[in-house]
């Protein structure tokens, strides 16, 4: 099966930024590799840095922590809280960086069925200030190879069934 590339980040307002992407999967299993940290391992990265901790607590105030390392073993982690959890649905969660001082993003996931075999996955970041959005805006683009990983992970385990 083909891999369609439709990531997409609007700006939505002064501090806020929506990232949206379409797998060819269940919102279901689109969920589950977003979730569990088997399947985490498998796609998610920073840039060229390796996912190597990732604890998934995923609850209503259950927590997740994940930690990165690149070539030379520098690390970048990053971690929050779960405020919402509807399985197959919606995830709100809180987002932070090492490092950095400011207040938690507010990460509004929702996973929408297009189809029986399509669905969207819509990401709203809210960020505690403009000049902090401002800042990560320009970043977030890169996250198009992360996506598309996911996606072919989605299509070779649709293959495979």
């Amino acid at each position: 099966m083909a891999v369609e590339d439709d990531f997409s980040v609007t700006r939505t307002g002064d501090r806020e930024i929506a990232i949206r992407r379409t797998f060819a999967a269940s919102p279901t299993a689109v969920f589950e590799a977003m979730t569990e940290p088997a399947q985490l391992r498998r796609w998610l990265s920073a840039g060229s840095r390796k996912l190597t901790v990732c604890e998934v607590d995923l609850r209503e105030g259950g927590s997740y922590r994940y930690v990165f390392e690149g070539e030379g073993g520098a690390t970048f982690g990053m971690g929050g809280t779960y405020r919402e959890v509807v399985v197959g649905e919606r995830i709100v969660n809180t987002e932070s960086y090492d490092g950095y001082e400011w207040k938690p993003l507010v990460v509004t996931t929702r996973f929408a069925a297009i189809d029986e075999q399509r669905t969207r996955i819509e990401i709203a970041v809210l960020y505690p200030s403009k000049e902090i959005c401002d800042r990560d805006a320009p970043n977030l683009e890169d996250g198009a190879p992360t996506y598309r990983r996911l996606a072919e992970l989605l299509a070779s385990e649709d293959e495979a069934r």
